[in-house]
């Protein structure tokens, strides 16, 4: 036999497929690797899935983060708008003036409170006065009686 790589002619023992052991062995061997490519195949299979799957989940959360970022920017704008400083002065601008309204309320009530007692003070006073005075046409008048009783007696007795 001939070797067409360099011209050489070879035996029959020289020749690897007469080996039936070395070729069973390396047939082994190359089903292992077979074995082995088939399983790295598969993995690379369902990494590949496993990756869309992130891209596809990765594109959702990238969708999603553009509308937060949207809704964000929206509600910034509104915060942005509103002019905290000037409400806040109004808000306590109103709160001066109710302070102001609440301590002229009170001024009245404590007028009015003052005005309720001076006239309780002179209707009270009045009213003793009144009482008294009843008492004394009281007592006159009882004694009334009895003085013109004593007067006529005492006339009576003089004649």
């Amino acid at each position: 036999m001939e070797d067409s790589s360099n011209g050489q002619v070879l035996d029959e023992e020289d020749v690897p497929f007469g080996d039936v052991p070395a070729i069973s062995e390396a047939l082994g061997e190359l089903q292992t690797q077979l074995q082995d490519l088939k399983s790295a195949t598969e993995h690379i299979e369902d990494s590949q899935e496993a990756a869309q799957e992130a891209v596809e989940a990765a594109g959702e959360v990238y969708e999603a983060t553009k509308k937060l970022t949207a809704s964000t920017e929206t509600l910034i704008a509104r915060i942005d708008s509103v002019n905290f400083p000037e409400r806040f002065e109004e808000i306590e601008e109103k709160i001066v003036n109710a302070h102001g309204q609440i301590a002229e309320i009170e001024g009245k009530i404590e007028k009015a409170k003052t005005a309720l007692q001076r006239d309780l003070e002179k209707t009270e006073g009045r009213l003793s006065d009144r009482i008294d005075h009843l008492e004394l046409l009281l007592k006159v008048a009882i004694a009334s009686p009895v003085i013109v009783g004593l007067i006529l007696l005492l006339a009576m007795a003089l004649m």
